[in-house]
């Protein structure tokens, strides 16, 4: 990895499908069951984080996934546990920005304790970046694992995030084909190109699949 970065994975990853080719990044014996957080903030992320769940049972029918996390209705209904529902953090103008950091605040806190708790064998943050790069940063100073699921806009504004990116990221995801070699244009290179999700079939390019083994890391693999 650049700059000596090494880490271990406890037993997730995900194979990813770059155009025609499939690059299995890790291998490892099976599990019965693989316990993931997931967290999502916006429609868009909610219906993303549903479509990734529901591959990951399809990919793997014979693991028990245990989700759970900050969820959208599309979330619950593909079987996510809720530690809190992001449809009560809906904000609709200016005016109720801020009466509203306070249920934001409560819903870090929440979601921070859970996975605390809860030990997932890896955390999937989608999109919401104002939510979940500070929800990176606390869960991974917490040892947990951090699969990012579509980067945040950093090419346009605010690049300097691309440092907690580099810090408190494990995997990135991007579903832009620039990102990546932006990304190691700055030493950056946990990241890997999976497709647009709205593009046409390309949640099937995206996260097939899950389970690794216990030790090892993402490098050199």
């Amino acid at each position: 990895m650049a700059n000596g970065k090494s880490f271990s994975v406890p037993c997730l990853l995900l194979t990813v499908h770059l155009s025609t080719a499939r690059r299995t990044l890790l291998s490892c014996a099976p599990m019965e069951t693989r316990r993931l957080m997931i967290v999502a903030g916006e429609p868009s992320g909610d219906a993303h984080a549903a479509a990734l769940v529901n591959e990951l049972r399809s990919a793997e029918p014979n693991t028990g996934f245990e989700f759970f996390g900050a969820t959208g209705p599309l979330m619950r209904t593909a079987g996510v546990e809720s530690v809190m529902r992001t449809d009560d953090l809906s904000i609709l103008g200016l005016v109720e920005i801020g009466s509203a950091l306070p249920k934001f605040w409560r819903a870090y806190k929440l979601l921070k304790q859970a996975a605390i708790e809860k030990k997932p064998d890896a955390v999937i943050l989608v999109d919401w970046p104002d939510f979940n790069l500070k929800l990176a940063r606390a869960l991974h100073r917490n040892g947990l694992k951090i699969i990012y699921y579509i980067s945040p806009q950093l090419w346009a504004w605010r690049g300097y995030r691309a440092r907690s990116i580099e810090r408190n990221v494990d995997l990135l995801l991007s579903i832009l084909p620039f990102e990546k070699d932006w990304y190691a244009d700055r030493g950056i290179d946990q990241v890997e190109f999976v497709g647009h999700p709205l593009a046409g079939g390309a949640i099937h390019w995206l996260v097939r699949f899950t389970l690794f083994r216990i030790g090892r890391s993402f490098a050199g693999e």
